[in-house]
């Protein structure tokens, strides 16, 4: 372990009297297609083999 990462760690612990780890990883991002979620869905039932440029540029579309 390098000193600097035991420094840092020392730190920590002073400042929160604990070590527990933080939570790792997640998704940030899907909230925006769940938003268009329905929406998205219904383009693919009514052309089953739409493309995602197309799904993209109709959003677009909507969104403008």
């Amino acid at each position: 372990m390098a000193a600097s990462t035991a420094i840092k760690l020392v730190s920590l612990w002073r400042r929160e009297s604990h070590m527990d780890p933080k939570p790792m990883g997640g998704d940030r991002h899907s909230h925006r297609m769940e938003a268009h979620a329905a929406e998205i869905l219904g383009l693919i039932d009514k052309t089953p083999d739409i493309t995602i440029a197309e799904i993209a540029a109709h959003l677009d579309d909507v969104s403008s």
